[in-house]
């Protein structure tokens, strides 16, 4: 089992990666799906195969999106968000962008255009949460 102190650190050791579409190499180039599940793969919660899929175009098709999604996490209540979960947000107005929760109430996520980063969870973050995400295999 991984827990979510090991989700967390794994995420933050993406932190300065650089943004580039499907890139899927810690500190060379990731996007926000690309650092997500290969985080989780390098924690045994997402296969290789998943981790390295990249059949997405640039701005994600909101439908194909959740449909992967729902086959690689478990969908759990926003209300229920604990760090290591993984927030489904909007970004110009469709779902389509992923990150990871820490412990601090911060997001570390791939910021199109610049690189991963670690950024608080504000009002306007949690207002553009459509769903949240589990990993499978967690450990609290």
């Amino acid at each position: 089992m991984t827990t979510r102190a090991e989700i967390i650190a794994e995420a933050r050791s993406w932190k300065g990666t650089r943004f580039v579409h499907q890139g899927r190499l810690k500190g060379v180039a990731a996007d926000c799906a690309g650092m997500v599940n290969k985080v989780g793969e390098s924690k045994g919660c997402v296969s290789s195969d998943d981790a390295n899929r990249t059949d997405y175009g640039r701005n994600p098709d909101p439908i194909r999106m959740k449909a992967a999604l729902d086959k690689l996490y478990i969908r759990i209540p926003k209300t229920e968000m604990r760090p290591a979960d993984i927030p489904w947000m909007r970004a110009r107005s469709r779902a389509q962008h992923i990150g990871i929760v820490s412990e601090r109430n911060t997001l570390i996520h791939a910021v199109n255009g610049k690189f991963v980063e670690e950024l608080p969870i504000d009002e306007t973050v949690m207002n553009h949460i459509v769903a949240v995400y589990r990993f499978k295999g967690l450990s609290d």
